[in-house]
């Protein structure tokens, strides 16, 4: 579960991984449609990333379905929200070998957790299966996410049943970084916290700040 710059750079290349293999079907979630369409958001990258094998013929834009079709292999990158507490229901007998959560924090647990059961394919199709969350700490539903990824990730012999990759701001070298930490100075303390260096141990507590975070 990677945090910090380039979240959506990360799970737009781990979507296209393996579109050369006939079968193979991505998905990838932000909580709204506008969420998608943001500038520097998924659609917009894909569509930059792409525009060649879009000129080409080689990929198609279903925009109807928000879908991608590679047209030699047949697979497809599709892109979905998860907005309202039904949504995941749309998703009833899909099948993805890959789902990404783009900002999960704002995703419902209930969503997050069902998208699980659409992970899967046939045994022809020789990828592997994988479920990919990026976030910034804090969220609405960002004590979940905590208690998944931090507390409840031990096993019985202690060993991580889940991975979590932190990142930061240096961890984004297109960005520029001087300019961003001086808009984060707008913020309070905490939330600047959070965004400036993934810090996902700080949690608000009044209106104290606690130096040992």
């Amino acid at each position: 579960m990677p945090v910090g710059g380039g979240k959506s750079v990360y799970q737009l290349a781990a979507a296209l991984q393996y579109v050369d293999t006939p079968g193979y079907n991505a998905i990838l979630f932000r909580k709204t449609f506008a969420d998608l369409m943001l500038p520097g958001a998924l659609i917009p990258m894909s569509q930059e990333w792409l525009a060649p094998f879009l000129k080409s013929g080689e990929v198609v834009w279903k925009d109807k379905d928000k879908r991608y079709i590679f047209k030699e292999s047949g697979a497809t990158l599709s892109f979905g929200y998860l907005d309202t507490a039904n949504d995941y229901f749309r998703y009833q007998g899909a099948e993805f070998s890959y789902i990404g959560f783009d900002e999960v924090t704002h995703i419902a647990p209930e969503s997050f957790e069902y998208l699980f059961s659409r992970l899967r394919k046939p045994k022809k199709v020789k990828v592997p299966l994988r479920v990919r969350a990026t976030a910034n700490p804090g969220g609405v539903y960002g004590d979940y996410y905590y208690q998944r990824y931090f507390v409840d990730n031990l096993d019985e012999n202690g060993n991580p049943k889940r991975i979590f990759l932190p990142a930061g701001l240096n961890d984004n070298p297109y960005l520029d970084s001087e300019e961003y930490k001086q808009a984060l100075e707008n913020l309070p303390p905490i939330l600047r916290e959070q965004l400036l260096n993934g810090n996902w141990e700080v949690r608000e507590s009044g209106d104290i700040f606690n130096k040992a975070w």
